[in-house]
């Protein structure tokens, strides 16, 4: 197999890492009594230059209460960036709370140690999550 065979399994591998933290944390909220659900999304899209993936996990408190752990990684033809937030729903309008993690680079190695701090602190936040 080439380079370039085992950079892209590589890549998705971690992904899928990631996406199995998520699920571990939607599990979690889903077997609170104090929570009302849980969520859980994976989306990959092609953008013009080049893709763009997000991933959640969220807690709903109640009909109008949710919050949510979200990444958003863009794969560009030069470059990528990562984005790791808290989200707060309330009565239909969606604000940031805190950003968790925020990077951009150039090279494959750095972005597989942004996605593994980024997806540690997720995790991290999502598990001592409490309901005020």
């Amino acid at each position: 197999m080439d380079q370039d065979f085992d950079t892209a399994r590589s890549l998705l591998g971690l992904l899928a890492e990631v996406n199995e933290a998520l699920i571990a944390a939607y599990f979690k909220f889903r077997s609170r009594g104090d929570l009302a659900g849980a969520h859980h999304g994976f989306d990959l899209r092609k953008t013009d230059t080049g893709c763009l993936l997000d991933m959640y996990v969220e807690a709903v408190v109640h009909n109008d209460l949710a919050y949510c752990w979200w990444l958003e990684l863009r794969l560009e033809s030069q470059h990528w960036s990562l984005d790791a937030s808290l989200l707060r729903t309330a009565e239909g309008q969606q604000q940031p709370l805190s950003r968790i993690a925020e990077s951009r680079g150039a090279k494959l190695e750095e972005l597989d140690h942004q996605i593994r701090e980024a997806v540690r602190l997720l995790a991290e936040s999502a598990a001592g999550f409490q309901i005020n």
